[in-house]
Formats: structure tokens, C-alpha cells, sequence
């Protein structure tokens, strides 16, 4: 496990002003693994940092392939956005590059894998034609519209021209679907770059959920919470979303970790005390963040239980449980082709034991 160097703490809170180091080389590998290397770069490039040679050499390198991948995620963004409207068919790109776009100064200072989209909520009954269009021969591409239209997928894996597309039907992604996405739809806004992005508050919200489904593993997602509450008014928006959702524990909880380890105020209020909160720490206690990759590989799981910790969601939890636990037949085979044709009982538990 690579813990956060502490110089890339500093560089997460802002508060590099006046300090004066030598950057290693196995700082820049930190930076790297925690995606800090496009921020780190900006702040070598002030002039004020020695930097080992070897150690800019790798940092240089890193940097110029994160502003290739985020140009041409940009590009497949409007072009598939485009190519998507000409059917009457709006999505809204989210994290990744539209989180760059909004937050961040340059291309390629916060780095991202794949282009998230999230299909329009009164267009849910479009989801195998969005499929379709993306990519013709993904293996659910038959069954999408009914797995939607019964809750049952919220996202999907696809690959457009070489570029892989994370397709989302519920943006937040954390067990229970919300019923009022139409409002968050209404809330997307064109910032000039030929698709549409997600408003600035429910990013900030899936920016918080979303470091719980990471196991607060890399520190880049923290920056994306200073950078994102910077402004009051979207905290604000944010946080009233996230009471109207049912999430304020574990998106309470998530704003005061990063606060935490920052040491910076996070403007969204602190958690209630009760269980669903004791539940959260013990859940995702501090020993356990910033671990970079071998974080992120640990307690996968955890994510599932995040609806139980929602307020007057406890019917919907169990749902999500259950589904969790017993996934339809067609995502079963789906991420388990081994299991292809037993009997579900059975394909079931080689999927568990496999």
C-alpha cells in the first residue's frame, strides 16, 4: 500500500505557499499513483520546487500522456453528444473531464480513465437504443431497456471508437435510485466545449459519494471536494440535495474526512450523531484512506451497505441487498461467463466461489 507522500497533502489543501523542497522520485511515483501528477506539474512549473532529474523526467512524461487522454476524451464527448442528439437522444458528461472542465485550469491537471455520460431521465426508455449506438455488439445490448426499466443496471461498461464509455442511467450510483433525477437533469448546463455537463452541485455530491465507492483511497478525489465547495452556494445546493436524497450521513461524514485530512473547512455540515454515523466510521475509519491502489482494491463490498446508512431508505436497502446478492441472470452471466448455462442456483455460487 502507497500512503499519500505528505508533500502531495500540502499540495491537496493549497497550502504549498512559501515551502521549499526537493521533489524525489518517489514522490512523483506517489503523485502518480494518488493522480496528483497534473497538479504537481503546476506546481514544479512555478519555479519555486528542485526537482531530481529522473523524477521530472517521469513527472513530464505522466503528465503529457494525462493531457493526450483528457483531449481526446473531450473530443469523443462532443462528438458522441453530437452524434447522439442527431437521434434526439441527451446525455450529460459527469467526473472525469467535465470535473476538470469545471474545477481544474488545464487540460490533463486532473487526470481520468473513461468518458461518463449519464442518459437524460425521460429518455430511460431510449437505454438499448443509446446502447446500440454506442457500441452495437455489447453483450447486453438486447436486455439494457428491460434491466433499466426495472431498476436493475445503473450504469454500463461500453467502448466507442477505441474509448471506453462509462454509460450511467442513476448518476449517484449508490443502491437507491432517486426519484426526482428529472429536477438534476434541469440543473445540467452547457459550458462551450459541445456537450453538456452536470450542474455543479450533484457533481459535487457524486464527487462525495464517490470517494466512499473508492475506499478514500486516492487523494485527487479530495481535491475534487475543496475545489468543487470552494463556492458556498454549491455547497449549499449540494447539501439540500443530499437531505432531499437521503444520503446527508454518509455525505456528512465523507465532507469531514476531508476536512480532516486536509485540515481545511469543508462548508457541509457535520454529521448527526447516532449509528448510521458510528456505522460510517467504523465502516471507513482513517487508518484505512489514502492508501492509493491497494486502498482501492480493499473491501470492495463496503459501497453496498451505503443505503442502510441512508435516512428512510431501509426497504430500498434491503432491495439493493438482495439484489446485490442475487443479481439477474443475465448480469450474472455477464460478469461471470464461466457460469454460462448451469442452472442459477448453481452458476450462482461458482460465481461466489470462482
Amino acid at each position: 500500500m502507497a500512503r499519500a507522500d505528505p508533500l502531495l497533502i500540502e499540495l491537496a489543501s493549497g497550502g504549498f505557499e512559501g515551502v521549499m523542497a526537493t521533489i524525489t522520485h518517489l514522490q512523483v511515483n506517489s503523485a502518480i499513483e494518488h493522480r496528483m501528477q497534473g497538479l504537481l506539474w503546476a506546481w514544479v512549473e512555478t519555479g519555486n520546487f528542485a526537482i531530481e532529474s529522473e523524477a521530472s523526467e517521469l513527472l513530464a512524461t505522466s503528465v503529457l500522456s494525462a493531457r493526450v487522454r483528457s483531449r481526446r476524451l473531450s473530443e469523443a464527448a462532443a462528438d458522441l453528444s453530437s452524434e447522439l442528439s442527431h437521434r434526439d437522444l441527451d446525455v450529460a458528461v459527469f467526473k472525469g473531464i467535465a470535473t476538470e472542465r469545471r474545477w481544474y485550469k488545464r487540460q490533463g491537471e486532473r487526470p481520468a480513465v473513461d468518458l461518463d455520460l449519464w442518459l437524460a431521465p425521460h429518455q430511460l426508455d431510449h437505454a438499448g437504443e443509446v446502447v446500440e449506438r454506442i457500441q452495437p455488439n455489447h453483450p447486453l445490448a438486447d436486455q439494457i431497456s428491460s434491466l433499466v426499466s426495472n431498476r436493475r443496471i445503473r450504469s454500463v461498461d461500453l467502448v466507442w471508437n477505441g474509448i471506453p464509455v462509462d454509460l450511467h442511467f442513476d448518476p449517484f450510483k449508490f443502491g437507491v435510485w432517486y426519484e426526482g433525477l428529472e429536477e438534476v437533469w434541469a440543473d445540467t448546463e452547457d459550458l462551450g466545449d459541445g456537450y453538456r455537463t452536470m450542474g455543479s452541485a450533484a457533481e459535487l455530491l457524486v464527487a462525495l459519494l464517490h470517494l466512499n465507492k473508492d475506499r478514500f483511497s486516492r487523494l485527487l478525489g479530495f481535491v475534487d471536494v475543496v475545489r468543487a465547495s470552494a463556492r458556498p452556494e454549491v455547497a449549499e445546493k449540494t447539501w439540500r440535495l443530499a437531505t432531499e436524497i437521503g444520503v446527508s450521513v454518509p455525505v456528512a461524514c465523507s465532507a469531514q474526512a476531508v476536512g480532516e485530512t486536509l485540515g481545511m473547512d469543508i462548508p457541509i455540515p457535520a454529521p448527526r450523531p447516532g449509528w448510521r454515523t458510528r456505522a460510517w466510521s467504523r465502516l471507513w475509519p482513517e487508518k484505512s484512506r489514502l492508501l492509493g491502489s491497494g486502498g482501492y482494491q480493499q473491501m470492495r463490498h463496503r459501497q453496498d451497505l451505503i443505503p442502510l446508512l441512508c435516512d428512510g431508505r431501509s426497504s430500498e436497502a434491503i432491495a439493493h441487498l438482495r439484489h446485490v446478492w442475487f443479481p439477474p441472470r443475465a448480469l450474472l452471466d455477464y460478469f461471470n461467463p464461466h457460469v454460462k448455462g448451469l442452472p442459477y442456483p448453481l452458476a450462482l455460487w461458482k460465481a461466489r466461489t470462482n
